[in-house]
């Protein structure tokens, strides 16, 4: 491997060329060496200082070894190189939570930026074919890219294990990359599951459409993989969002399950959706199966940490 290594960097002295700089970043990253990564990055930088992809990798690079306010220097830089790039722009939205001085102005007129650029008002459904019938049963679809092991289902597997499933019909929509056995054990949990990593926007928006579903809800929306380029199109009448840092500022969203303590009334201007408080508090926490007895609860006779 050093041996690969020393021959990019011998190319380099001759040739600066993006690829070879991307090939020996990506093998610095790879194995956690992050001083050497920042030093490549910074070196194809002067030669490439348009380049996207080299200043976003710089700016997670820089976060990752401590260098906050510098890191996010080099997102926005990115953002500012690639306008028509989501998912760089949600990486500085994430991280922009990271400075604790930021005004929260600030977050909001960005995120604002970003639902302004990519979740245009007329991309939104404004009719819709669920039946009016008030006996049938709720339909009701989550969607999110941490359907796996991850910190969010410690949050949200008690409420689909909750879900009363005589007075709700529940869907999944999973945009997970890499499915694990929590995968595979939150799919019994919902009535219906849909894999829909890899698909492209309008299958999905069609898909929603056809299940009818009548509250669609955005689980950690800004998290790497979220689909927030269906919720921009609105395919359910309702939509809200739930373990969400900040608001999303799109207009498409309706409401956000919040409680006062980590979203205080006088903070609503700062938010585009109306908070529905939850009295219990939105982070109900339940433990790893390898956790004491004493850290469990019981719900409906069954252990609630599975």
């Amino acid at each position: 491997m050093k041996q690969i290594e020393i021959q990019y960097k011998d190319i380099l002295e001759e040739n600066p060329r993006l690829d070879i700089f991307k090939e020996l970043i990506q093998r610095y990253l790879q194995t956690n060496r992050l001083s050497p990564a920042a030093e490549y990055l910074n070196k194809a930088i002067s030669f490439f200082p348009d380049s996207m992809d080299l200043h976003s990798v710089l700016g997670m690079v820089m976060i990752q070894s401590g260098q906050t306010k510098e890191g996010i220097e080099q997102l926005k830089q990115a953002v500012e190189n690639a306008p028509q790039h989501p998912a760089v722009h949600s990486n500085l939205l994430w991280y922009l939570h990271c400075l604790p001085e930021i005004d929260p102005q600030e977050i909001f007129d960005e995120r604002k930026k970003w639902a302004d650029i990519y979740a245009p008002p007329n991309l939104a459904a404004t009719s819709y074919d669920n039946t009016p019938d008030s006996d049938r049963k709720i339909k009701i679809g989550y969607i999110s890219p941490d359907f796996y092991s991850h910190s969010i289902d410690y949050f949200f597997e008690p409420l689909l294990h909750s879900h009363d499933h005589h007075e709700f019909e529940i869907y999944g929509y999973g945009n997970v990359a890499s499915p694990d056995d929590t995968t595979e054990r939150l799919k019994q949990k919902f009535d219906h599951y849909r894999n829909i990593y890899g698909t492209d926007t309008q299958t999905v928006v069609r898909m929603v459409f056809d299940d009818k579903i009548d509250i669609l809800v955005a689980i950690a929306g800004r998290t790497a993989g979220n689909r927030q380029d269906v919720l921009a199109h609105k395919p359910a009448p309702i939509q809200a969002a739930y373990l969400e840092l900040g608001t999303s500022a799109m207009c498409q969203i309706d409401y956000r399950f919040t409680d006062a303590l980590t979203s205080p009334p006088e903070l609503q201007k700062y938010y585009s959706e109306q908070a529905v408080y939850l009295d219990s508090g939105e982070f109900c926490y339940a433990p790893p199966e390898n956790a004491p007895d004493v850290g469990k609860r019981i719900f409906h006779g069954q252990v609630l940490a599975y």
